[in-house]
């Protein structure tokens, strides 16, 4: 009988998940599963299941269509209900559940020739487990026994579940049709139906006293029929056929490796991608893509024979020597399985290596915010129970795992260089950074540190400890930093000197989101008492206010210069102070440095504003520029060689140049001699002809047309500049990127290699 939204069964379950006082969690969310199968039997949300997606489609936007359309139709159906009652069913597993009939359906639909609509009708929330998936075995008994289907496909039907009983009956029925045999082999050539029709015929055949002595399933049989169930993924078989050999008969098959050599196809596969899941789909679980296979599978769920070995001798048997047994434990985790993770991985605990212990926890905090799986299951809880039930060797892997932390060709390198750092400790940080950080994860992330720092005998975590904070505190989250610093047992003067260490990364952030409330809250959580935050600022102040710090700032994170005024002001600066800070500034050569080498358009404005900000006129701007520009000399040399060797667009250099200079035959007549003794050592002739054809550019051709170049081997090589320039236009159309020419120099008669020349 169908359930409906008003019946008074389905008005219990209701009534039954919210007496939330006197029921454990493991029972609501069992109750919450049965709601979700009684409002996916509802007639209404069945056909919007059956009918309004075309499965399989592999579309996750058609997904999700149906998905929402499949949710409007059941809060439609739920509209009369109180909010209180609608607010804690878990809609969520509604879709899991559609597509577990779906998929059940296209099966029956393709095996046994049964209509998608029949199979919408005949399916009942009855017929499905407590933990959502259907039972097919007892679908396929009331199946068998529905009389309006034909007498043969009844017999195919148990035949492929391997209904014993239903077996012997329909075999006796079948002697009443004419030439059944053969209708049986022209129908049904399928391999499930001639095993046991052979068998069946075979058993006929003996004498009535042999037969009685007869068992009705012998080991040969079982023989057969498991190895059938391996090679055509047929659950049913499989199930049967392993409850029914005794133990004895399966460590033989496992010994004589008959399993072992199947078992690719169809029993534990050795990747995610093979693995026969019912819900690994991607289109299910678009965010866990990682783990679930990405192609739609035909085959029933192989991880419902392993449920029936937990806790028996065939698991460590079958499984514990098994390579795969890794990739099932994480299968576990995953819906309907989760009770199945804690009590298989007891089982392997003591085979379990360290990095599959470190690879399932971080399976599990992965699951935590999964939007579709995060709501199915309690897996901080499991975070929890699974550390504290696992043995303390494994621990050890959170922190120490060697390893993965350099490569075996780099064993000479130290242990933890930049490149490598990040990874021994990359679990923490994903538990510290959830989006949704409860105070089950903060109790998790204690008691994981406290452990871990015990092991930590390399001090990766002291090494990690400055990025984390920086991250913690960089969005305001102090309290968690403290904690973090708490678990690393940093205490008076060090725990100062490490907040200290933190300070111009913080002081970069509150530049680059001009938030000075920031630089508030970290005085704040350094400091003790008021005399002490003057002293931190008058310590941080040299660091924040070099040179080389506010460039940096202005270039990076785009710093208005307004907001210079701020800070100096939040530094208790009064405008005389900021008036004798700018007279002190020192155009270094660090200065010159970053507005040089990576110089674009923006950067020019960003420094003249700057420079108007100290109060500079324009001729003390020019002379600055010229300084800059001589000063960083060896390092548009070292450009200019890398845009001939790569032949790119890396001219920005030539760009900085022309824009410094406020004065350019004078300038360049500097620079031109400054490269004749720079790239003497190490330029070879043709590189040092293309500089100094770049250079011969920015010359006026009529106040200076010929010059003398003095290569690498004093050979002196006359340079007509009008010869150079000619195919040019105007200097503005070269700087605008108008123009892409190509120069040919002509020595002694003979073609120089052309270059190309790109001016942006």
């Amino acid at each position: 009988m169908m359930e409906q939204f008003g019946s008074p069964k389905f008005y219990n379950l209701i009534r039954e998940i919210t007496t939330e006082n006197r029921m454990v969690p493991s029972l609501q969310k069992l109750c919450g599963v049965k709601i979700a199968i009684v409002i996916s039997n509802n007639s209404d949300v069945k056909n919007q299941i059956f009918f309004s997606w075309k499965f399989p489609q592999k579309s996750f936007s058609k997904y999700s269509r149906w998905r929402s359309a499949l949710l409007r139709s059941v809060t439609k159906g739920l509209k009369d209900y109180p909010q209180r009652f609608v607010g804690i069913i878990p809609f969520y597993l509604v879709p899991l559940i559609g597509l577990g009939m779906l998929k059940w359906s296209q099966f029956l639909e393709s095996y046994f020739g049964l209509t998608k609509k029949f199979c919408c009708e005949f399916i009942q929330s009855s017929f499905f487990t407590p933990r959502g998936t259907i039972d097919e075995a007892k679908v396929a008994r009331d199946l068998v026994k529905d009389t309006n289907l034909s007498l043969f496909l009844r017999y195919k039907l148990a035949c492929y579940y391997f209904l014993l009983e239903d077996l012997r009956i329909l075999w006796t029925h079948l002697h009443h049709e004419v030439n059944f045999k053969e209708t049986l082999r022209n129908l049904f050539p399928d391999r499930e139906v001639i095993i046991w029709t052979e068998y069946l015929e075979k058993k006929e055949a003996l004498s009535v006293s042999a037969a009685s002595k007869l068992k009705l399933v012998t080991d040969s049989f079982l023989v057969t029929a498991f190895l059938y169930g391996i090679e055509n993924e047929n659950v049913e078989a499989i199930k049967y056929c392993w409850k029914t050999m005794n133990l004895s008969k399966k460590i033989l098959i496992y010994k004589d490796k008959i399993v072992i050599e199947r078992e690719e196809m169809a029993y534990i596969s050795y990747s995610d991608d093979n693995l026969l899941s019912k819900y690994n789909d991607a289109i299910i679980f678009p965010t866990y893509r990682h783990l679930l296979s990405r192609n739609l599978q035909e085959y029933d769920n192989i991880l419902e024979v392993f449920a029936l070995w937990i806790n028996e001798d065939e698991m460590n048997v079958l499984m514990l020597h098994h390579k795969a047994y890794f990739i099932m434990l994480k299968c576990f985790l995953l819906w309907p399985y989760q009770y199945l993770f804690m009590e298989t991985a007891e089982v392997f605990f003591k085979n379990l290596s360290g990095d599959d212990f470190y690879g399932l926890l971080h399976s599990i905090v992965d699951l935590i915010e999964d939007p579709t799986l995060g709501q199915t299951w309690e897996y901080r809880s499991l975070l929890k129970e699974f550390w504290v039930i696992s043995p303390p060797h494994l621990h050890i892997h959170v922190i120490d795992r060697e390893s993965r932390c350099f490569r075996s060709n780099d064993a000479v390198k130290p242990l933890f260089t930049s490149r490598y750092k990040l990874r021994p400790v990359f679990l923490i940080q994903k538990l510290i950074f959830l989006n949704t950080f409860t105070n089950d994860d903060e109790l998790n992330l204690k008691l994981i540190l406290e452990e871990a720092t015990l092991h930590d005998k390399n001090n990766i975590l002291h090494f990690q400890a400055n990025d984390i904070c920086f991250e913690l505190i960089s969005f305001g989250d102090f309290r968690l930093a403290d904690m973090f610093l708490e678990c690393l047992t940093l205490n008076g003067e060090t725990l100062k000197t490490f907040k200290l260490s933190l300070a111009l990364s913080i002081f970069r952030v509150v530049m680059e989101r001009e938030n000075l409330d920031l630089a508030d809250e970290f005085v704040n959580w350094v400091c003790v008492s008021s005399n002490e935050v003057m002293d931190l600022k008058a310590e941080i102040l040299p660091e924040v206010f070099q040179v080389s710090s506010i460039v940096h700032w202005l270039r990076i994170f785009n710093t208005p210069i307004p907001f210079l005024n701020d800070i100096f002001k939040w530094f208790l600066y009064t405008e005389n102070k900021i008036e004798e800070w700018k007279n002190n500034i020192i155009f270094n050569e660090s200065f010159s440095r970053y507005f040089v080498l990576e110089y674009d358009e923006k950067v020019s404005q960003r420094l003249d504003q700057f420079m108007e900000w100290l109060g500079y006129d324009e001729e003390k701007i020019s002379s600055i520029k010229m300084q800059i520009l001589l000063k960083a000399l060896p390092d548009i040399l070292e450009q200019l060689f890398k845009v001939y060797v790569e032949v790119s667009d890396e001219t920005i250099c030539i760009n900085c140049i022309l824009y410094l200079c406020s004065n350019k035959t004078k300038l360049m007549a500097e620079f031109v001699n400054s490269l004749h003794s720079l790239c003497k050592d190490y330029l070879e002739e043709r590189n040092f002809i293309f500089c100094q054809h770049i250079i011969s550019l920015y010359f006026d051709a009529s106040s200076d047309p010929k010059f003398s170049c003095h290569l690498y081997n004093d050979k002196t090589v006359p340079l007509d500049v009008n010869l150079i320039c000619s195919p040019l236009k105007k200097l503005d159309d070269i700087i605008a990127g108008q123009e892409k020419e190509k120069l040919c120099l002509q020595l002694d008669g003979k073609d120089l290699e052309t270059t190309k020349i790109i001016m942006q």
